[in-house]
């Protein structure tokens, strides 16, 4: 492993995270009304709160593993904001039920907990950086601040060209590439695996929109 923090894959992590974020709005605002769209601040900030719990209790065992630990979190953010956004949309919910119909309550609160997930592995494989390189901190910080910059900008532009939901997997597309660069930046031993693999997850992510409608 390299001395130095993973910031390339920190930034482009970041740069995913928070388009996922202003994507989720955006989905919410046209699935469900409009209220619920502004949900996904706090779920973000649950997601970020609950990484921070989770790392202060077993920071030491996580450290000691941080590259498996690290790797894995960025394998799970690409795989969840897909999955998590798919399984949530299996779930039925009616807003204007909700105040009599206690399924409708426990149906939203089981589509925050899937859309949490993906906020919680971004935040820990970023958390946990921040403590493994705590002389860096400050350029850890930059790079997350940079890429959720560029992702501000990113989501922007790519919503102007394509539907929402096929941003969605854009987006997971560019969780695997920060996991491959990451595997890269800490010279670890599954980085030719992940680098072979990358091309056919990409083609499994985009199949639905690569083939033709019927």
């Amino acid at each position: 492993m390299r001395n130095r923090p993973p910031w390339l894959s920190i930034a482009m992590l970041s740069m995913a995270a928070l388009a996922y974020e202003v994507l989720l709005m955006r989905l919410f605002s046209i699935i469900q009304w409009h209220h619920f769209a502004y949900m996904i601040i706090s779920l973000a900030l649950l997601g970020y709160g609950a990484s921070g719990t989770f790392l202060s209790i077993f920071r030491e065992r996580l450290l000691r593993v941080y590259v498996a630990i690290y790797l894995g979190c960025i394998a799970l953010f690409a795989l969840t904001t897909l999955a998590s956004f798919l399984l949530s949309q299996e779930i039925h919910f009616n807003a204007e039920q909700i105040l009599w119909v206690p399924e409708h309550a426990l149906n939203l609160l089981l589509i925050y907990l899937l859309l949490v997930l993906p906020f919680f592995f971004a935040a820990t494989a970023i958390g946990l950086s921040l403590m493994r390189y705590s002389n860096d901190v400050s350029r850890i910080y930059a790079a997350d601040l940079c890429g959720a910059g560029g992702g501000a900008l990113l989501i922007v532009l790519m919503l102007f060209m394509l539907l929402p939901t096929e941003v969605l997997r854009y987006i997971a597309v560019l969780g695997m590439a920060a996991l491959v660069l990451a595997s890269w930046e800490l010279r670890s031993e599954a980085m030719i695996k992940w680098t072979l693999m990358f091309p056919v997850i990409v083609i499994l992510i985009l199949l639905p929109l690569l083939l033709p409608n019927t």
